[in-house]
């Protein structure tokens, strides 16, 4: 997750471990690599409290929506938005968790608000259309997909890119952008099944997928 630059996973694998094995044989090195992660965000981070304060409380959104907790991250995407608004990724996941609420016309609006944001967040554009795919509002969300791959993303952001237009069927867009991520990293699994599946539903000879 690192190597993707997506730092966020990356620790959230971390307090996983720590949850299911505080007294594991890696406990000490979990929590060491929980702080220099921290670190290094603080750094990166924008020294404005209530930016600060509005990431974090994204982070905790984030982590009750892995966990299931679809009301709570939905409190907590509201609090830290009322922070600060123009944090595009995130309000493409308060869209999500208030479709996991039932909220689906609100989550509608939200995800239309997460895309049209300035520069675009080639992360947010694709959770953005994963809330309109399930919302049964497909071309809109092919749409922005095909506006993320306008963005010509790199490393994590074009991982996302991949899995969402593999998820949503776009198997000729799936194959290019996977093609493109394997540059970057040769033989990851994934990226070839995506890939090889993609093909075979492009009309590719069985023996040239396998």
């Amino acid at each position: 997750q690192v190597g993707m630059d997506d730092f966020e996973g990356a620790r959230r694998l971390l307090r996983l471990y720590r949850r299911f094995e505080p007294k594991g044989v890696h406990a000490q090195t979990a929590a060491q690599l929980v702080r220099e992660l921290n670190l290094v965000e603080m750094v990166n981070r924008p020294m404005n409290r209530k930016a600060l304060r509005a990431t974090r409380m994204a982070d905790r959104a984030c982590d009750a929506l892995m966990a299931g907790e679809s009301l709570r991250a939905k409190k907590l995407y509201e609090r830290s938005l009322a922070l600060l608004s123009e944090q595009y990724k995130m309000r493409a996941m308060y869209a999500m968790s208030l479709m996991l609420c039932g909220e689906d016309e609100a989550a509608l609006k939200e995800a239309a608000r997460a895309a049209a944001g300035y520069p675009p967040s080639v992360q947010a554009l694709c959770i953005a259309s994963q809330v309109f795919a399930a919302l049964e509002q497909e071309q809109r969300a092919r749409k922005l997909l095909l506006r993320a791959m306008a963005e010509r993303p790199v490393g994590g952001d074009l991982r996302v890119l991949t899995c969402t237009l593999s998820e949503l069927g776009m198997h000729e867009e799936t194959a290019e952008c996977a093609r493109l991520a394997l540059q970057e990293q040769p033989y990851e699994r994934r990226l070839l099944h995506m890939r090889a599946v993609a093909l075979h539903f492009l009309g590719t000879p069985d023996g040239q997928v396998a």
